[in-house]
Protein backbone atom coordinates (compact mmCIF):
# COMPACT_ATOMS: atom_id res chain seq x y z
CA UNK A 1 0.00 0.00 0.00
CA UNK A 2 1.13 3.29 -0.83
CA UNK A 3 0.46 7.00 0.82
CA UNK A 4 1.11 10.01 0.13
CA UNK A 5 0.38 13.23 2.12
CA UNK A 6 -1.54 15.77 -0.15
CA UNK A 7 -2.41 19.46 0.96
CA UNK A 8 -5.96 20.85 0.94
CA UNK A 9 -8.00 23.66 2.51
CA UNK A 10 -11.25 22.10 3.36
CA UNK A 11 -12.63 25.59 3.12
CA UNK A 12 -12.53 25.27 -0.68
CA UNK A 13 -14.99 23.42 -2.68
CA UNK A 14 -12.28 22.35 -5.91
CA UNK A 15 -9.61 21.15 -2.91
CA UNK A 16 -12.59 18.51 -1.83
CA UNK A 17 -13.47 17.30 -5.02
CA UNK A 18 -10.40 16.80 -6.18
CA UNK A 19 -9.82 14.42 -3.05
CA UNK A 20 -13.25 12.77 -3.74
CA UNK A 21 -11.99 11.89 -7.65
CA UNK A 22 -8.49 11.10 -6.53
CA UNK A 23 -10.10 8.61 -3.74
CA UNK A 24 -12.29 7.00 -6.76
CA UNK A 25 -15.15 8.04 -4.51
CA UNK A 26 -18.50 7.13 -6.04
CA UNK A 27 -21.39 6.72 -3.16
CA UNK A 28 -23.71 9.21 -2.74
CA UNK A 29 -23.14 12.32 -0.30
CA UNK A 30 -26.63 12.69 1.79
CA UNK A 31 -26.23 16.00 4.03
CA UNK A 32 -29.22 16.49 6.10
CA UNK A 33 -31.03 19.23 7.89
CA UNK A 34 -30.25 21.43 5.04
CA UNK A 35 -33.14 23.96 6.50
CA UNK A 36 -30.67 24.49 9.41
CA UNK A 37 -28.05 26.31 7.69
CA UNK A 38 -28.44 30.13 7.31
CA UNK A 39 -29.30 31.60 3.93
CA UNK A 40 -25.93 32.87 2.82
CA UNK A 41 -24.57 29.40 3.69
CA UNK A 42 -26.97 27.96 1.65
CA UNK A 43 -26.28 30.04 -1.07
CA UNK A 44 -22.53 29.27 -1.12
CA UNK A 45 -22.94 25.67 -0.59
CA UNK A 46 -25.43 25.82 -4.04
CA UNK A 47 -22.80 27.29 -5.52
CA UNK A 48 -20.26 24.56 -4.93
CA UNK A 49 -22.85 21.84 -5.54
CA UNK A 50 -22.44 22.95 -9.16
CA UNK A 51 -18.47 22.43 -9.31
CA UNK A 52 -19.18 18.72 -7.45
CA UNK A 53 -21.85 18.02 -10.04
CA UNK A 54 -19.43 18.84 -12.96
CA UNK A 55 -16.99 16.13 -11.68
CA UNK A 56 -19.04 13.67 -11.35
CA UNK A 57 -19.86 13.66 -7.44
CA UNK A 58 -23.77 13.02 -6.46
CA UNK A 59 -25.24 14.71 -3.48
CA UNK A 60 -28.70 14.10 -1.80
CA UNK A 61 -30.35 17.31 0.38
CA UNK A 62 -32.74 16.70 2.81
CA UNK A 63 -34.29 19.71 4.41
CA UNK A 64 -37.69 21.33 4.46
CA UNK A 65 -39.23 24.90 3.37
CA UNK A 66 -39.50 27.40 5.76
CA UNK A 67 -42.75 28.96 4.67
CA UNK A 68 -46.16 27.69 3.20
CA UNK A 69 -45.93 27.66 -0.51
CA UNK A 70 -49.31 27.73 -1.95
Amino acid sequence: MVLKTIEFNLEIAQDISEILKGSDFTRFVILENFHYLNEEVQKELAFDLRLFQENGHRFIILGIWKEKID
